[in-house]
């Protein structure tokens, strides 16, 4: 019963220093019918459509299809909720290809995978009583939302470890310098092209 939202993915692999270029989607299932969801669907920014009206296509995850596609600011794609049968799944293969540097990088905006979560259904209007399918959709929403804030703190944590490092690591040598800068312009200058040696 999951789906996947609106989203782009991650241009930019931290740990390789590589750009991410290209997905690559191969779809595996002989048997498939639209109305059990799971289609891949292709969307413009649905920050800009926001009423859940950002759909332009989709197309089933048949046997032996295969999407390939850019990895850009602009390549949003989904999937809708999967409503399979007994004993059905929806299987796939995924390959991204990386690159060390790509046109114009300069002028590239590195960003993490952004998604997109779906408006509430429209027949949620003041007034109307809730069914427990509905709640069930709303308590999922609420779970999603708080995910992703979660992730923000996960992330935000990551990166003030590594910005407290930083600090001290700046600290250390400022301190350093001051104290090199006190026994002499020469000893001074010796640790300035070691410095700039060792950031190499």
């Amino acid at each position: 019963n999951t789906f996947l939202p609106p989203h782009i993915d991650f241009n930019y692999h931290l740990k390789t220093l590589s750009h991410r270029r290209l997905n690559l989607l191969f779809y595996l299932n002989r048997q498939w019918k639209r109305e059990w969801g799971g289609n891949l669907q292709l969307h413009r920014d649905p920050y800009v459509y926001s009423k859940g009206d950002s759909l332009v296509t989709s197309y089933e995850p048949l046997l032996s299809r295969c999407m390939i596609f850019e990895t850009s600011e602009i390549s949003w794609h989904a999937f809708d909720r999967c409503r399979l049968p007994e004993g059905v799944t929806r299987r796939a293969i995924a390959i991204y290809y990386y690159t060390r540097t790509r046109p114009d990088q300069e002028k590239i905006k590195f960003h993490n995978t952004e998604y997109v979560e779906p408006p509430l259904p429209r027949h949620i209007q003041a007034g109307y009583a809730l069914t427990d399918e509905d709640m069930h959709l709303l308590n999922e929403a609420i779970t999603r939302r708080d995910g992703r804030i979660r992730m923000l703190y996960d992330i935000r944590a990551q990166l003030d470890a590594k910005m407290a490092h930083v600090w001290k690591e700046y600290e250390y040598y400022r301190t350093l310098s001051k104290s090199l800068a006190l026994k002499g312009p020469f000893t001074a200058l010796i640790y300035r092209i070691w410095s700039k040696l060792r950031r190499r």
